[in-house]
């Protein structure tokens, strides 16, 4: 049977990856300034959501009284609920996280990789607390959680704009975070009404790099810079909980403190995660504080971050997520377990990068209070009342409970086959794509093939492979040793020739390096191993694109369309390409093919009403798409933008500075200026016309290779004369 796959890169991962995403960014305008919509109450208390990224259970006191790391957390557990069995669906950051929005597991919502997105047409947790009368705000710590993928849906305010002066790349560490919560919590619980705060702290993730006061309390081996990392995190969520009670709010607010999921610190043979499925991985801390509690609560009943959502929503009166596999945890909140009646619960996880990386067989299963299945080639099943270290297989002594939880996960597996493809990647400008592929975030999309008569290789017998490829040829490229990195994948791929992303690797280094020659040849190769495989061939297209050799490009993303003609990630990456190779009528084609199906690709709109105003000059058909877009987003500064630009390029030059000039001053880009210049020109306001230019000139100083830089200098020296 087949199910759906996206590449589940780990986060670190040093080379960059797909550059098919379009240029055109359509991104959610978010307003800064919130009118407070009505009074918090009983009904309606504050929901503080706290999420700290990779952090295992095992490392906070309240879960683990040997370790003395956390103790903010552990005094807010004292008069809170621990749910000591709380499972991630699947050990990755931006999937993880879908799944506490939506209640949903990947399955569900689509999001198996960092780097995809969340699906407009799903309705996240924000937007059913803002349709309840809450406002809305959110402060993500890293990239892979900002805009372009999603989880700003509902948000009134979502604070993802990182300042990298710390020298974190695209990190902000948990002080400036809890900062920022301070000022946007002690300016908004004024204003009166009903809040939902979302606070991600980044911090333990790798690179373990914690303040010096920190750092310093403990030794140098990874695991104790880990420590360090949950340590610091411990205490910039203090001064959260600070904040909190400063304002009279902490008591009388929902607090939930979860995380996204854990880290393997070499368990199994693990070095980080997002490749296991283990409980170091998998098992995080869950932590609610109702409003008014005064005691704390141990649950040891299974849970998962799928029920975060459906949780808030009942204990909030909001109305009920729907398509949900996340239950309402209200029940075990007020009492010590479930019904005695009620059924085992088993909770699905995932890692599909062995397959996506290493054509192995992909890492799925079932989690229980005491029993933990693991689909494989050598399936396992674990006690985990007994073996909390999942160091004793059963599978082969128990085959009658080995086989029911398989035909459970089957089950689940059929359920959501039809979902097929894994949801499209994000559409962001081109900074932010290259920074998000250096840290191995952005990756291929393929389908999975899951072989339930285990035929494939499996995922256990490839970790030290991985690890190789992962940190090995990783820290040769980051040290700038690229010959090396390269043989040593190449060693690899002799090895195991079915290894698709060792070539995807080798190909970009050879690019990254200008050997745009010898990356065709790798390229060749990965697509002869899987000819029917689409992403390769919008790889190779873009080194044809790079080489010059336009036609045989073009060939490649259209015959990359027709392999995936139901995928609309494979169907827009084609349509960007062929509209900057110049093939409009080719792109427009692979535009509609997109919106036929889904009419409301916010990526699709804007990419076909640029193809159809400005390269093949007929904005009158521009102009409904155009307008379908405005409605999907209407305070969207793009929106508005590319809407007005189709009303100047139609001659209505006074409609479209309607929606320029305020474009122009909430999102201004060079391309903003010179389209209000253009249209300002147009109605002879050559003065006003001329500052626009001169400002779109200004903003592309450093930028003289960019083709709109010699227009703009054009459209000046029109104004101004000889």
């Amino acid at each position: 049977m087949e199910t759906a796959n996206t590449n589940p890169h780990r986060r670190r991962r040093w080379f960059p990856l797909l550059r098919m995403i379009s240029a055109v960014v359509v991104l959610a305008g978010i307003g800064l300034c919130l009118l407070p919509r009505s009074s918090a109450g009983a009904d309606r208390p504050h929901v503080i959501l706290i999420t700290l990224d990779t952090c295992r259970a095992d490392h906070l006191g309240c879960y683990n009284p040997a370790s003395r790391l956390t103790p903010n957390i552990d005094r807010f557990a004292e008069t809170a609920t621990v749910f000591r069995n709380c499972v991630a669906p699947v050990p990755l950051t931006l999937p993880s996280h879908a799944s506490i929005m939506t209640g949903q597991i990947p399955l569900a919502h689509r999001v198996h990789q960092n780097g995809a997105t969340v699906d407009p047409r799903d309705v996240l947790l924000a937007e059913r607390l803002r349709d309840r009368g809450y406002t809305t705000g959110a402060i993500v710590s890293h990239l892979v959680l900002s805009r372009p993928f999603g989880l700003d849906q509902g948000f009134d305010v979502y604070m993802d704009k990182i300042d990298s002066s710390e020298g974190i790349e695209s990190e902000r560490r948990g002080e400036a975070t809890s900062a920022l919560a301070a000022k946007g919590l002690q300016r908004r619980v004024a204003k009166g009404g009903p809040l939902f705060l979302f606070v991600h702290y980044y911090d333990p993730h790798d690179p373990y790099e914690a303040p010096p006061a920190f750092a310093e309390r403990f030794g140098p081996s990874d695991a104790q810079q880990y420590a360090a990392e949950v340590a610091y995190v411990d205490h910039s969520v203090g001064q959260l909980f600070d904040t909190l009670k400063a304002l009279d709010i902490y008591d009388s607010s929902l607090i939930i403190v979860a995380a996204d999921h854990g880290e393997m610190l070499g368990d199994h043979g693990e070095r980080d995660h997002s490749y296991f499925v283990y409980d170091s991985a998998i098992k995080v801390p869950l932590i609610v504080k109702l409003p008014g509690q005064k005691q704390g609560r141990r649950v040891d009943d299974v849970v998962g971050l799928v029920d975060i959502a459906p949780t808030v929503c009942s204990l909030t009166g909001a109305d009920p997520l729907v398509n949900i596999q996340g239950r309402d945890l209200g029940p075990l909140l007020r009492a010590d377990r479930a019904p005695q009646d009620a059924p085992p619960r088993y909770l699905y996880c995932e890692s599909l990068l062995p397959n996506t990386f290493y054509n192995a067989h992909p890492v799925l299963g079932l989690v229980g209070r005491r029993w933990k299945y693991i689909h494989s080639p050598r399936p396992e099943l674990y006690d985990l009342a007994a073996d909390p270290a999942e160091a004793n297989n059963l599978a082969p002594t128990d085959p009658h409970r080995t086989r029911s939880l398989a035909d459970q996960l089957q089950e689940i597996m059929t359920q959501f086959a039809e979902g097929g493809q894994g949801r499209q990647q994000a559409d962001m400008d081109r900074q932010t794509l290259e920074l998000l592929a250096g840290l191995g975030y952005v990756g291929l999309e393929r389908r999975v093939e899951v072989d339930w008569d285990a035929t494939t290789d499996d995922a256990k017998d490839l970790i030290d492979f991985h690890n190789v490829f992962h940190h090995d040829v990783r820290g040769l490229a980051q040290q700038g040793r690229t010959d090396e990195a390269i043989a040593l994948c190449q060693t690899l791929i002799e090895e195991r020739p079915v290894a698709a992303e060792c070539y995807v690797a080798v190909a970009m280094l050879q690019g990254e390096a200008g050997r745009h020659d010898q990356a065709l040849l790798t390229y060749n190769a990965l697509i002869e191993l899987e000819p029917a495989e689409p992403t390769f061939r919008v790889e190779r297209g873009l080194v044809y694109r790079t080489l010059g050799r336009t036609a045989e490009a073009v060939a490649d993303f259209q015959t990359s369309a027709e392999l995936a003609p139901a995928n609309p990630r494979i169907l827009l990456a084609a349509a960007v390409a062929l509209a900057d190779l110049g093939a409009a009528e080719e792109a427009a084609e692979a535009y509609r093919a997109v919106l036929a199906i889904d009419p409301s690709d916010i990526k699709a709109l804007g990419g076909l009403t640029l193809v159809y105003v400005d390269a093949l000059e007929t904005p009158e058909k521009a102009e409904p798409i155009a307008k379908r877009l405005l409605d999907s987003r209407p305070r969207d500064p793009r929106c508005q933008e590319t809407y007005g630009w189709v009303l100047s390029k139609m001659g209505d030059h006074e409609g479209a500075l309607a929606y320029l000039q305020p474009a122009s001053r909430q999102s201004p880009s060079a391309l903003t200026h010179y389209r209000l210049g253009w249209t300002l020109e147009q109605r002879e306001r050559s003065d006003e016309a001329l500052a626009q230019y001169r400002a779109a000139a200004a903003l592309l100083e450093s930028q003289q290779d960019d083709p709109l830089h010699a227009v703009v200098l054009g459209a000046i020296e029109r104004l101004e004369g000889p």
